[in-house]
């Protein structure tokens, strides 16, 4: 959350890249969030500008690369999930994530706000730009259900955001604003993440702790000191056993190769100028014991390269895999109710 009341910085960049991906990035297309540029409002023409002028800057790049990669390889998980008989899937620190919304149009093709969409796209001053950025998100919303990326079918599913108040209050805002639906099956958890969401918290909003979940926690915990983290771990440990988590963790200096560095060297002085340090930085063998700690196995520690299928790396774009982050994907076996 920024001082005013809004999403963070973070969240709004992260939220760019996804969009920019659909119109400046070639294909194979690795995600694709079609309603990314449409929940930006009358930031979307700015935020996505930048990567339509300075595309190919290493941290923009990376920022793309980062946001899809994660994405791509969550939802596939959550994919296998759903087909396993899970009906629950919690994101935590979902910022303006659109899952749950992407899944709910693509159950009702005929009300998806298209006209919305290319509202939002045509208040660009730029008449090119307005064209391309509406045909490649037209593109994308054609080809989500028949291409890697797309959103994994969810009948049944129950879809937990969990974000600091204002942040989802600004999120209902602008969701309104884009004549975006949200499904019945959404709860939003308003949640300080910092102090730990109570597990009671989360089922005092309708989550079933008897039922096993799929967490999803992306792009957070590098904001978050160690405490924060672990008390977070310590709390979905009294989730149902056979709940997984997906969690994505800055590798510190040294397990990073060039181009991950060299991207940290840029972005951490800059997030550190906007109130938004890294102040959590883990190893796969510090995320594993911490993990252990709380009752959880680890399944897999992936790298970027490693979350997409090996073909998409085929690329003609500025998209190039790092050592940056990890993604730990561990399942909880023993439950501990603190």
């Amino acid at each position: 959350m920024n001082s005013n009341g809004g999403p963070s910085q973070t969240a709004l960049t992260a939220a760019a890249a996804r969009a920019a991906h659909l119109i400046v990035d070639s294909e194979p297309l690795i995600f694709r969030d079609t309603l990314a540029y449409a929940l930006l409002g009358e930031q979307a023409e700015e935020l996505v500008g930048f990567h339509r002028t300075y595309g190919d800057h290493l941290v923009l790049a990376q920022a793309r690369t980062t946001v899809v990669t994660r994405g791509h390889y969550t939802e596939a998980r959550l994919d296998e999930a759903i087909h396993a008989g899970v009906r629950q899937y919690v994101i935590l620190g979902a910022g303006l994530d659109s899952f749950a919304y992407r899944t709910h149009q693509a159950a009702r093709p005929a009300e998806t706000p298209q006209t919305t969409r290319t509202t939002q796209t045509t208040r660009t001053t730029q008449t090119t730009r307005t064209t391309q950025t509406t045909r490649s998100i037209q593109t994308a919303q054609t080809a989500q259900t028949m291409r890697p990326g797309a959103a994994p079918p969810a009948d049944g599913v129950r879809v937990f955001e969990v974000d600091h108040p204002a942040t989802q209050r600004w999120k209902r805002r602008a969701l309104a604003d884009a004549g975006i639906e949200a499904p019945p099956a959404l709860t939003f958890v308003p949640s300080d993440l910092e102090a730990g969401p109570p597990l009671e918290h989360l089922a005092g909003h309708g989550l079933d702790l008897v039922r096993p979940a799929l967490v999803g926690w992306l792009g957070v915990t590098m904001y978050l000191t160690r405490d924060a983290v672990g008390r977070t771990l310590s709390m979905l440990a009294g989730l149902a056993p056979g709940s997984e988590i997906i969690v994505e963790h800055m590798l510190p200096e040294g397990l990073r190769d060039d181009h991950g560095q060299a991207y940290a060297d840029q972005v951490m002085p800059f997030a550190a100028e906007h109130g938004e340090p890294w102040l959590t930085l883990l190893s796969p063998d510090e995320m594993s014991a911490m993990l252990r700690e709380r009752g959880f196995e680890v399944i897999e520690h992936v790298r970027q390269r490693e979350m997409v299928p090996s073909a998409m790396w085929d690329r003609t774009d500025a998209l190039h895999a790092a050592d940056l982050a990890v993604l730990t994907r561990a399942r909880l076996v023993q439950q501990i109710v603190s």
